[in-house]
C-alpha cells in the first residue's frame, strides 16, 4: 500500500532519529531500539528524569519503547488483542483504566491518558483520553449541580 509504513520502517526511522541524539553525545550508532535506549540511559543516568522530558529525546525514547510493545501485544494478533480488551472493557468497565496502565508500563513518556487515547483510536470505545473527557464531564456535572442547588435555595 503506497504511503504506509511497516513495523521495520518505523524502527529504522526511530533509529535514525536516535542516531542524531547519540551523535550529540559522541556515542556510536545502535542497531536496535533496546540498544539505543540502553546507551542513552547509561550516558544520561544522572539527569535521566529531566532528559526524558526534553522534546527530542522524549519523542525518540517514547517510540523506541512503545514500538516493541505494540509489535508484541498488538501486531502479532490484532484481532485477538482487540477482542480481549473489548471483552474486558464491556464486562468489567472499571478494568479499562488498569489495562491501559498495564499497557503503558515500560513506555517512556506515555502514561495512562495517552495509552487510553491510542486504544480508543484502535477502535476500543470504552477507552478515552481521561484528562480531556473527564474534565468536560466534571464541568457539566458541577454546572448542573450548582443549578440544582441554586434552584432549591432560591425557588
Amino acid at each position: 500500500m503506497p504511503g504506509s509504513y511497516l513495523y521495520q520502517d518505523w524502527v529504522n526511522i526511530v533509529l535514525a532519529w536516535g542516531e542524531y541524539l547519540l551523535k550529540k553525545e559522541k556515542l556510536p550508532r545502535q542497531n536496535t531500539l533496546e540498544g539505543l535506549v540502553g546507551k542513552l540511559r547509561h550516558v544520561k543516568q544522572d539527569i535521566w528524569h529531566s532528559y526524558t522530558k526534553q522534546p527530542e529525546s522524549r519523542l525518540v525514547l517514547s517510540l523506541a519503547t512503545a514500538l516493541p510493545k505494540v509489535n508484541r501485544a498488538v501486531l502479532s494478533d490484532p484481532e485477538g488483542f482487540l477482542a480481549r480488551y473489548d471483552d474486558i472493557s464491556m464486562r468489567h468497565p472499571g478494568r479499562t483504566f488498569d489495562l491501559a496502565t498495564e499497557f503503558s508500563d515500560g513506555i517512556i513518556g506515555m502514561g495512562n491518558a495517552l495509552i487510553c487515547n491510542f486504544l480508543k483510536k484502535l477502535g476500543l470505545l470504552y477507552y478515552v483520553k481521561i484528562d480531556v473527557h473527564v474534565g468536560d464531564f466534571v464541568s457539566k456535572i458541577a454546572f448542573s449541580k450548582k443549578t440544582h442547588y441554586e434552584r432549591t435555595i432560591h425557588p
